[in-house]
């Protein structure tokens, strides 16, 4: 099976259903059939599955028929942030290198010749029933691009097949019971890989995506009136969206009785406060997914308010995949008193990092013939096999649901010339997982220096990897054996800003 003929079935069973709704208007699956046909046959028919085609769109009607489009005609997409600074947004697509850059706005200073950019609109698409050019690719073709932080200080791009993408989809439809009557909220960002449960699990289904206003998450009483007044039957989100949403959300005075599932995935379960924060949810089955963008998701489990109450695990393997413990000495772990780094292997796992200028590099590592994707994080498992999350390896960072390695960080505000050394680190914070605060080492009078170091980070980097605090000092503290002292680093920051 493949999204696409999912996305058919859909097509024909629900005719005349929305599938998309958006400020109170409304797509309908023949609509988007149609205007899907029209998309692939005017600016798709000269594509292949080796050409990739960056989206760099607002979630709309416009977003998303065609990315519908682009998984039909077996093309690989790419969603680039359109909140990016333009010198982040340029840096990305360089590092593509895309066939095509859907886009309302140009993006400037594009190096490569062979890019094209086209400039697209809503009065643009026509429906129209004529049908597309049917082509065929093998499973493991990629269905989308992903980027992610790297360790070098370069963003990674994550390639996930058609296979890995489908083996979701089709796994999250049956565990949450997904049905044709579901009004799915879809909060999650094109680039932010819980959108492809929003979209394509929605869509495969004979469902609605509901579109709600931009930002509307870091409003909660203005989300709460929107689930109440949508109806809306399933959302998910990062567990912050759902604190807030407790907090601040005057749940008390609304009917979210249609909302019978609730997903959280992208940071930690907040066991310590998860009665608190899903008590006005008394009729809602609660989930906890786990995984990286690179497995999409690969563990699961269902949230039992009578049992989990000291822990919530991350549950166990999805789909066909296999997830170890592999120990520092790269041995697996076979007893329940010890922890070690969650490997994964199986059908949800990328084919690799892509790079225009290389190709595919496949970062596995190699046991019983079988490759495993090392995450990073660190976890214990019991005697029943379910899984538990304990923390993250040392120098990851996982803030606001992002994965955000430190060296990105660093290598940016190296640039400046005033900068001698920097250190990032990750402090926790029961809101965000993880804040990002820096030690810079520097000659200059620090007296001026944060704010115009953080004026030069919003123009090269996202809002999430801009550290909360910068704190300059002469010399960054080292060891004798010439590695940082991030003890010391971390005891510095924290004494200026907890």
């Amino acid at each position: 099976m493949t999204i696409d003929s999912l996305l058919d079935k859909s097509f024909l069973d629900y005719p005349k259903k929305a599938a998309i709704e958006y400020n109170k208007k409304e797509l309908t699956y023949q609509d988007l059939h149609y205007s899907s046909n029209f998309i692939i046959n005017k600016y798709l028919i000269n594509l292949s599955s080796s050409d990739i085609v960056a989206v760099h769109l607002d979630k709309s009607f416009l977003a998303i028929q065609f990315i519908v489009a682009l998984i039909r005609a077996k093309i690989p997409y790419a969603p680039i942030d359109t909140k990016l600074p333009n010198q982040r947004k340029v840096e990305l697509i360089n590092l593509l290198n895309p066939k095509i850059i859907l886009t309302k706005s140009a993006i400037l200073s594009i190096e490569n010749n062979d890019t094209t950019e086209i400039i697209v609109s809503e009065s643009d698409i026509l429906f129209e029933p004529k049908n597309p050019i049917v082509k065929q690719t093998a499973p493991n073709y990629p269905a989308y691009y992903l980027f992610t932080s790297g360790t070098t200080g370069t963003p990674k791009i994550i390639e996930i097949s058609q296979l890995a993408a489908c083996t979701f989809v089709e796994w999250a439809n049956h565990y949450v019971k997904l049905s044709s009557s579901d009004r799915v909220i879809s909060l999650a960002p094109l680039n932010f890989d819980l959108s492809i449960f929003d979209i394509f699990s929605t869509l495969s289904c004979g469902a609605t995506i509901v579109i709600p206003p931009i930002g509307i998450h870091t409003f909660p009483s203005d989300l709460s009136t929107f689930l109440e007044e949508e109806k809306i039957s399933i959302m998910y989100a990062v567990p912050t969206t759902f604190r807030f949403l407790s907090l601040h959300g005057n749940l008390k005075n609304r009917n979210l009785s249609q909302l019978r599932a609730i997903l959280c995935a992208g940071d930690k379960f907040p066991t310590e406060a998860a009665q608190k924060y899903f008590e006005s949810f008394s009729n809602t089955e609660i989930y906890n997914f786990y995984g990286p963008a690179e497995t999409n998701v690969c563990m699961a489990h269902k949230w039992d308010p009578k049992k989990d109450i000291d822990n919530v695990p991350i549950g166990v393997p999805i789909a066909g995949d296999t997830c170890l413990l592999l120990k520092e000495d790269g041995s697996i772990v076979a007893d329940t008193n010890e922890s070690g780094e969650i490997i994964v292997s199986g059908p949800t796992v990328m084919n690799g990092y892509y790079s225009s200028s290389s190709g595919l590099s496949t970062p596995f590592i190699k046991l019983n013939n079988q490759l495993f994707y090392k995450t990073g994080d660190l976890a214990n498992v019991n005697a029943s096999g379910v899984f538990s999350y304990l923390s993250r390896r040392s120098g990851l960072i996982k803030s606001f649901g992002y994965r955000v390695h430190p060296s990105e960080i660093e290598s940016v505000i190296k640039k400046l010339a005033y900068i001698k050394d920097c250190v990032a680190v990750g402090i926790p914070d029961r809101n965000a997982g993880e804040l990002i605060y820096t030690l810079a080492s520097t000659d200059e009078n620090p007296s001026n220096l944060e704010l115009n170091v953080k004026q030069f980070l919003s123009e090269l980097l996202p809002g999430y990897m801009i550290p909360q605090g910068i704190l300059f000092c002469k010399d960054i503290p080292y060891m004798e054996n010439g590695k940082i002292n991030r003890t010391e680093v971390l005891k510095r920051l924290k004494e200026k800003y907890e």
